[in-house]
């Protein structure tokens, strides 16, 4: 797992390399589902956890266990995570591991940051925008 300064970092690299006019994967819609999906206590802890597991991710066991939730509600919140394209999964023989879409959560930051906020300097500062006008 990674320390918090290692998964802050993580993100905050992928938010600064996020050009939405570039890429186009951030829009409207997949901000409103991923919020969605967000705005619900269990699966931010899930997010959280799963920021903090790197690249290697978690199973949804694992998931559970450390967010005090019952694998199968686990199971549960990580399916409408992923539905949402917060978090990816991979089945690795037997297991299912889940990772957090960091490209997407990184656009989130960004689109709410660089869209949302009129290039406030304090504000995108914060993410490393710093200079930068929309």
């Amino acid at each position: 797992m990674l320390d918090k300064q290692q998964s802050s970092t993580s993100l905050r690299s992928c938010v600064k390399t996020f050009d939405a006019e570039k890429h186009q994967i951030m829009n409207e819609k997949l901000a409103l589902d991923m919020l969605g999906a967000l705005s619900q206590e269990t699966r931010l802890r899930i997010v959280r956890y799963l920021v903090q597991c790197g690249p290697e991710g978690a199973s949804a066991g694992e998931i559970g266990q450390h967010v005090g939730a019952a694998a199968s509600l686990a199971s549960f919140h990580l399916s409408n995570l992923e539905q949402a394209e917060v978090v990816t999964s991979e089945r690795q023989s037997r297991k299912i591991i889940y990772r957090a879409n960091y490209s997407n959560l990184g656009g989130l930051m960004a689109f709410m940051l660089k869209d949302c906020c009129n290039g406030h300097p304090d504000i995108l500062a914060c993410c490393g925008f710093a200079n930068t006008r929309t």
